[in-house]
């Protein structure tokens, strides 16, 4: 893994120099990333929870997210209508489709802030490309069987599922299921998976989400907020079989947001 995070920054520096002979810049294949869940609402992650960076590497960080960009528009063409066709199939929608690309200054903003704590070369992007699908549970078992299906159909067009997180349990301030998946051409890119309650309180919760998530938010603010929003997420259904442990997946990670 190492030497993938190397091979990418050694890439994204390159595109650089690239720029500048007038040279086609290349596809730069994305290491995994830590989680990182923003394909529509907010995410249950806190790795993310940093001051913004102050260091000098501006043009590095660009070149990285111009890459990243890039690598994310030549993909999203085969993705899309793909995801679309496999919601249609059950009676569901991918929500938020204008925002299945991330945008430059919100990229450039990301990576400096993960770089803040952490050498720039271990920093990974993984929503440059970003979906996020709506699956009523009706009848009881069809949103987790979607689930199922559209992984499985996923892997077999050749998306390697890194990661897939389930935050269905009660007692927390999110709700849904997560995943990232690596396309055939190496991006790293995410699905999310919600009924219409979950979405409903995603976007009721946002604000305080994103209060919660700020380092200068003092941490008596942020349980107050957090018991907030786990009180908004506790009349949410739980989807038949959402809690039966890698059903979904072999990589399904079941997970309880911690209080701050």
């Amino acid at each position: 893994m190492k030497g993938l995070v190397k091979t990418w920054l050694l890439a994204s520096l390159t595109l650089s120099l690239l720029a500048c002979s007038g040279t086609a810049a290349p596809v730069v294949h994305t290491p995994a990333d830590k989680s990182d869940k923003t394909t529509v609402g907010q995410s249950p992650e806190q790795s993310d929870i940093t001051p913004a960076d102050t260091s000098d590497n501006t043009g590095t960080i660009e070149a990285i997210a111009d890459a990243l960009l890039l690598h994310a528009k030549q993909d999203e063409p085969l993705v899309t209508p793909m995801l679309q066709e496999l919601a249609k199939a059950a009676n569901g929608e991918l929500v938020g489709l204008q925002h299945r690309l991330k945008k430059r200054s919100s990229m450039i903003r990301k990576i400096r802030v993960k770089s803040k704590n952490r050498p720039l070369a271990d920093v990974a992007i993984s929503d440059a490309l970003r979906y996020t699908m709506r699956i009523e549970d009706d009848p009881d078992g069809l949103h987790v069987r979607t689930i199922i299906d559209v992984v499985a159909t996923l892997e077999s067009k050749g998306h390697q599922v890194v990661k897939l997180k389930n935050y269905w349990p009660k007692g927390d301030n999110y709700s849904g299921v997560n995943s990232v998946l690596r396309s055939p051409s190496g991006l790293l890119w995410e699905l999310q998976f919600h009924t219409s309650d979950s979405l409903r309180i995603q976007k009721a919760t946002r604000d305080s989400y994103e209060e919660l998530r700020q380092a200068t938010t003092p941490i008596s603010r942020k349980r107050e907020l957090f018991d907030q929003m786990s009180a908004f997420w506790e009349d949410v259904e739980i989807p038949d079989n959402a809690l039966k442990p890698h059903l979904m997946h072999p990589t399904e990670q079941i997970i309880l947001h911690p209080r701050p």
